[in-house]
């Protein structure tokens, strides 16, 4: 036991503060990269004093074997000195004298070390930045919250701006994860100085903010630094630019989650640091002066805030200098008569009248309209936002796809085609829904060529079942595609109030078999010659030589396959299901769902 207090050049005691001011002095002369095996040695004794002080554990026998390399440490200090992390083997620190590594050391042991804005300061500082994900810088910062814990505990308002900064979280099991695209070599290092203290409160306000800025300056350098740009990413980089204008930067952000693009002064610097790199793409530059107002960014309060930003613009793009501002004041208010003019009201019909025609075209003989389709703002804030809906009519969203694969080369020219396709898709279904929900009954009969009986067999007979590849359930589908028409089926089956309806009955022949199909609300039943069926039982063979469509379809629910021919029955199905009302971009789904009950 003596050679313990030996290292540590201190008498036996358990004054727990005597034990860490020793530790502390004896560290200064003894730094991990100079001399490793005796800060191990020291780091061990230190373990092993406070063990006895504090617990009254008997520390290892005296000798060298008390600091044998075989003996592990208590699981809760994170990393055992028996191990020497790696990042000590790799010979001298090239980021000991950073300036990260200096202002690090300062602040850590200095006045202001429990100051959260200067923390903040130092995390979105550009000297930090430039180094921060490097795994040897990661090494050294626990390698200095190591060498000095004794003399400076982990302090909570550093903790919270190192969660913050390298976005990871922990579980009540302390288990850390950081989210994707912050990942990186030496993550482990930062997870060993987060464990040597509790874990922190959940952000809110200014570092509740600053935490969603960090989050987006990580996925933006996650984009620059994998794969190639594309609208894709460019589009998504607008995006994030537009959350920094100057109505949503305040220095007092609110604690409510609600507020999504409420940003934090200090986050402008995170984007000045990612417009400094090299080799991103001209058009976020544009994107950057347009969005941002860059063009005025030249005294007071903007300047201050924008001013770098306007500098980094124009080194790339000297010509945005003389670039005048587009006013589009006059042309969203026109557009706005016009959509009023032209509206249809969600759920019912979206066709064009001739009214609607005349109007849409001349709305895009404008000019002004022409060059709109063409500027990224209008298209992000207008077209995609609020003019590319459900209830602009069919003709209008047209038009907008004709229009950018005619200029497939304009920004987001893919995004808003694929918008203008999906919402007449939903137009599409709106107008089936509606259709189907009106169908007089004299029109309707069992029989599978007709939409609303279709949409009732499907939700009654299959609702179990799922597409065997993707495991997508057929139900999620009906609920969005073709969902069940309560109303209709209780005229369908004439429902009386506060009665229990009687099925709808069909015969059906199967060889020298009789099976009754009988159709109730909420699901099918079936009798084999009057015996009632409880699961399939029904040869594939001999339903699937039935030339009757609706026939085989009424049988299917109750057919087996055993012979696993998963894929000949798919397509058989699928064949047959173009002579019913299934709609036809859901045919092959479908047909994959009914196959696997097969």
């Amino acid at each position: 036991m003596d050679a313990i207090w030996t290292v540590l050049g201190l008498e036996p005691t358990k004054d727990v503060s005597a034990i860490k001011r020793a530790y502390a002095e004896k560290a200064k002369t003894c730094h991990p990269e100079e001399d490793p095996e005796g800060f191990l040695q020291l780091r061990q004794a230190y373990q092993a004093a406070l063990a006895w002080a504090e617990n009254g554990e008997t520390p290892p026998a005296a000798g060298p074997e008390a600091f044998s390399p075989e003996r592990t440490e208590p699981e809760d200090e994170g990393w055992s000195l028996s191990e020497k992390p790696a990042f000590w083997d790799e010979g001298p620190n090239p980021f000991a004298e950073h300036p990260a590594a200096v202002a690090f050391r300062e602040l850590y042991t200095g006045k202001r070390q429990k100051d959260p804005k200067a923390w903040m300061d130092y995390f979105t500082s550009g000297d930090f930045l430039d180094v921060a994900w490097e795994r040897r810088f990661a090494g050294l910062l626990l390698e200095e919250v190591t060498r000095l814990e004794g003399e400076y505990l982990v302090n909570k308002e550093f903790l919270n701006w190192l969660y913050i900064a390298y976005q990871f979280t922990v579980n009540r099991q302390r288990e850390f994860q950081m989210m994707e695209w912050a990942q990186f070599d030496g993550q482990e290092l930062i997870f060993e100085i987060a464990k040597k203290a509790q874990v922190p409160k959940a952000p809110r306000g200014n570092e509740w903010a600053m935490s969603a800025s960090f989050q987006e300056y990580l996925r933006m350098v996650h984009m620059a630094e994998h794969g190639t740009w594309n609208e894709k990413k460019i589009g998504q980089c607008s995006e994030i630019i537009g959350h920094y204008t100057a109505g949503y930067i305040t220095d007092k952000c609110q604690q409510r989650g609600d507020m999504d693009y409420e940003r934090h002064p200090a986050g402008l610097r995170l984007m000045i640091h990612f417009f400094r790199r090299d080799g991103l793409p001209d058009e976020l530059y544009r994107i950057l002066w347009e969005k941002l107002d860059l063009k005025t960014a030249l005294m007071g309060r903007a300047k201050i805030l924008y001013g770098p930003l306007r500098e980094l613009a124009l080194e790339r793009l000297p010509e945005l200098a003389g670039q005048k501002k587009v006013s589009l004041a006059g042309l969203r208010k026109d557009f706005t008569d016009y959509a009023v003019s032209t509206y249809k009201k969600r759920g019912e019909h979206a066709q064009a009248t001739d009214e609607d025609i005349q109007r849409t075209d001349a709305f895009f003989a404008r000019e002004d309209f022409q060059q709109a389709l063409l500027d990224r703002r209008f298209i992000e804030e207008d077209m995609l936002h609020t003019g590319i809906t459900e209830a602009r009519c069919d003709y209008f969203l047209q038009r907008i796809i004709r229009f950018y694969k005619e200029h497939k080369d304009a920004p987001c020219a893919q995004r808003v085609k694929d918008r203008a396709r999906e919402m007449l898709g939903y137009q599409d279904l709106a107008d089936r829904l509606l259709r189907d929900e009106n169908a007089e009954l004299e029109e309707i009969r069992p029989t599978l060529t007709s939409p609303p009986f279709f949409r009732h067999w499907l939700n009654t007979g299959f609702y179990h079942t799922q597409d065997r590849e993707t495991k997508q359930p057929l139900l999620g589908f009906l609920n969005q595609k073709l969902p069940y028409l309560p109303e209709w089926s209780r005229k369908f089956l004439d429902v009386k109030d506060g009665e229990v309806p009687s099925p709808e009955s069909v015969d059906c022949a199967l060889g020298d078999d009789t099976i009754e199909v009988r159709f109730h609300l909420r699901h099918m039943s079936f009798l084999l010659n009057g015996e009632q069926i409880y699961r399939p039982c029904l040869p594939w063979e001999q339903v699937s030589a039935l030339r009757d469509t609706d026939t085989f379809f009424f049988l299917l629910p109750v057919t087996m396959e055993p012979y696993n021919q998963y894929e000949e029955v798919k397509t058989e199905i699928l064949r047959r299901l173009e002579g019913t009302a299934a709609p036809e971009d859901g045919r092959a789904f479908i047909a994959a769902c009914l196959a696997d009950q097969v």
